[in-house]
């Protein structure tokens, strides 16, 4: 639903909006998800996801929209495994826009699994990339009981 802090751009808007002539991609990658509780292989999770964005930062300026009352102190795993990564806070509808609009890519991590965003940034015409998940596995907090990979 509806929340002030929620970015896609799908849910956040109330009203129509002309989302205006293309922009011009710059070399740079948005990395998808406000929170990367995954990033932190101290909470249990595989060192996977992180190798895979300190790979893509060797190849792409990342940027990332990271909540500032996020609980996983995601701002932290990002910092400790991938230092250049660009954290900025969770952007307005509009601004999100414009910078998902005016980047290449759009990047996973495997996570999230579950996400309407992929179909934003292709809609703007910016590449996806979500590496599958290796192991099927069942979404926590979701009314859903089956078991996912991404991609």
């Amino acid at each position: 639903g509806y929340a002030e802090r929620n970015t896609y751009l799908g849910v956040a808007t109330l009203q129509a909006v002309d989302i205006g002539r293309p922009s011009r991609k710059k070399w740079q990658c948005l990395l998808w998800s406000k929170v990367q509780p995954w990033l932190d292989e101290r909470k249990g999770f595989p060192a996977w996801h992180h190798e895979l964005l300190l790979e893509y930062t060797k190849h792409c300026h990342v940027i990332a929209t990271i909540d500032a009352k996020d609980t996983a102190k995601s701002k932290d795993a990002i910092e400790r495994c991938c230092p250049d990564v660009e954290i900025q806070g969770v952007a307005k509808p509009a601004e999100f826009l414009e910078l998902m609009r005016s980047s290449a890519v759009y990047l996973g991590v495997g996570e999230p699994l579950i996400a309407p965003s992929a179909f934003e940034a292709l809609n703007l015409g910016t590449h996806v990339i979500q590496p599958r998940f290796p192991e099927p596995k069942i979404l926590q907090n979701k009314p859903i009981t089956q078991e996912w990979t991404s991609q």
